[in-house]
């Protein structure tokens, strides 16, 4: 009887052996053939070429390209020069500008002698005026008196070119003019998206910008001309109307082309002038919707000021 009882146990540890080397046996070919087929798989594949792309400089404000550019800071620019064409022009009497009249919320009084007009993006100009406003009434608290017209034109500046260099930021897209009057008579700035400032005799912004310019050029030599000719009877291109029709004129120069888009109808002229009757020592007269047909007429609309008491 013992005899048998090993035999049958030896013969179950054999198929057991059996079994498992089956077993291990069907697992190898099992993941061989995975294998084979995956391999398969990526035989079949088309090799695949990654080009490397060239860097994007634009992706950061903060970093210069290899011209030695910051790009955000060209887009803001390109973006300023769509906005509605304004053309400024100074003197030791007034200071005439004029607007595209379909240009809202362009301009913006910032103080009670600070005048702001902007060319860009509305949204741009507002938070830009905004920000003016409150640096204005800080300067007040913390100085007792009035920022002078090259204080707020800096304040502009510097908010213009912290913007270039702070990341998660972008720059605004808006040329600021500005125009006022301090102790030091009347005067005009303009600051630009990158930060940049400069007092100016005559300036001009948005889409016809270089054509303005172009004209503003030609009006102050005419200016300066009249100026030396003069033999004691006022000329009438030297009267704030003649100055005004003249800052017109390089606002709506050549051709008006209906289907032009960038042609411009007709324009608003502010006319700054000092007065110390009026708040701020500063008198602002507006003419809206003057075109061609009409410029004329400005000779009538503004006179000198009121002479300083």
């Amino acid at each position: 009887m013992t005899l048998k009882r090993n035999t049958r146990s030896s013969n179950k540890s054999i198929k057991r052996m059996s079994f498992a080397k089956t077993a291990y046996c069907g697992l190898v070919c099992a993941v061989i053939f995975q294998a084979s087929r995956v391999w398969a798989a990526h035989s079949r594949r088309r090799p695949v070429f990654r080009r490397e792309s060239p860097p994007r400089y634009d992706r950061s404000i903060t970093t210069f390209s290899e011209e030695g550019l910051l790009q955000q800071v060209m887009y803001s620019m390109e973006a300023s020069r769509r906005g509605q064409t304004v053309a400024a022009f100074a003197t030791e009497e007034c200071v005439s500008v004029a607007v595209a009249s379909s240009s809202d919320m362009k301009v913006h009084r910032i103080d009670e002698h600070v005048l702001l007009i902007t060319s860009g993006l509305v949204g741009d100009g507002r938070a830009l005026a905004a920000y003016l406003r409150i640096s204005c009434q800080n300067f007040r608290l913390q100085n007792g008196e009035a920022p002078y017209i090259k204080d707020v034109a800096e304040l502009s500046s510097g908010l213009q070119h912290q913007l270039t260099r702070t990341g998660g930021a972008r720059p605004l897209a808006s040329t600021a003019c500005l125009v006022g009057v301090d102790p030091s008579g009347l005067k005009l700035y303009q600051t630009e998206p990158g930060g940049s400032m400069e007092q100016c005799r005559y300036a001009a912004a948005g889409k016809l910008r270089d054509q303005a310019m172009t004209a503003l050029k030609e009006l102050e030599d005419e200016w300066a001309k009249l100026l030396v000719d003069d033999d004691g009877d006022t000329p009438e291109n030297l009267s704030v109307g003649g100055l005004a029709k003249g800052v017109v004129k390089s606002v709506l120069q050549g051709e008006w082309d209906e289907d032009d888009k960038d042609s411009v109808k007709s324009v608003d002229v502010w006319v700054i002038q000092k007065d110390a009757t009026r708040r701020g020592n500063i008198r602002m007269t507006c003419a809206l919707d003057v075109s061609r047909h009409n410029m004329d007429h400005l000779m009538d609309v503004f006179h000198p000021a009121t002479k300083d008491e």
